[in-house]
Formats: structure tokens, sequence, C-alpha cells
């Protein structure tokens, strides 16, 4: 699910959320990146910031898509180490944060919040294309039963 609205240049996405399972199928066998994601800076399929708030594997991520690669089009970069240490409480609602800041200087801030977890990364060029300073934002989930709810997205004060 992507946002019609584009151009969010600082932008505040808050939701509740509820991973009721994980599932999987024999075309969709389970992976460890299942489960459900945040997107900021939406560009395209192949060019976005995708924050992973609730994996199968019980970690956190920020990740940037660039352009050409073995992922549907794209190569997804680790923007900060993961979060190792946080598993999905099945069945409990949760409240999700994710930010996106774009600086004067054109470096972007992605920061994520879940309840209680949070997590940083900082984008100044990593992974082949510039930092993604205005998009869409969007909500993905893999081989996940999800519900979300309260899905507010707030365009916040101009560059630091």
């Amino acid at each position: 699910m992507v946002s019609k609205a584009d151009g969010f240049v600082n932008v505040t996405v808050h939701l509740q959320l509820l991973v009721n399972g994980f599932v999987t199928t024999e075309r969709t066998p389970q992976q460890d990146y299942d489960g459900a994601h945040i997107w900021v800076g939406y560009r395209s399929e192949y060019e976005l910031y995708a924050v992973s708030v609730d994996r199968r594997d019980g970690r956190l991520a920020i990740k940037k898509k660039c352009p050409g690669g073995p992922s549907n089009g794209g190569t997804y970069t680790d923007l900060v180490e993961e979060y190792e240490d946080a598993p999905v409480p099945i069945g409990h609602w949760q409240d999700v944060l994710v930010s996106s800041t774009t600086a004067r200087d054109g470096s972007v801030t992605i920061s994520a919040a879940r309840d209680g977890y949070r997590l940083e990364a900082h984008d100044t060029g990593i992974g082949g294309c510039s930092p993604l300073t205005s998009g869409r934002v969007g909500i993905r989930g893999d081989n996940a039963e999800l519900y979300f709810k309260d899905i507010v997205v707030t365009p916040t004060d101009s560059p630091s």
C-alpha cells in the first residue's frame, strides 16, 4: 500500500499494528524478513527506504533500496546494524512510529520506534544512489497476517 500523496520531505508515519501470525505457502516460503515494513522516501519499487518493524527473525532494520540488482530490480543496503532482539508480540497491538528527515545538506535521517525498541540511520548517499530526500509513504507485509489501524501521516518541520 503506497500513498497517493507524493513529495514528503520530512514526514512521520504513526500507526497501530497487530501481527496475528506468520504464514508460508509453496509459492512464498518462509524468509527471515517476513513481517511488516513501513516505507518512506518511496519513489518506486526500485528506490525507497524500508523500515522493518516486525520481522519473523525478531530484528528491526532500516534499509535503502537503489535501482539495479537482484531484488525485484533493485539492491537493498543496510543503513544501520539491525537491532537483533525485538521479538514480534504475536496477537498484541503495537505502537509504531517511523520518520524521515532531510537535512539542509541533503542527507536523510530515518528513525523507527516500536513499543520501546528504537533504531536510527543516517544516509549520505550509501548504496549506490543519492539520499531519497522526498517521496511517498507506504506499508508492506510479507508472509504475515497483519492488521493496521489509526494510520496518521504527518508532514513535519522544514529541514534542520
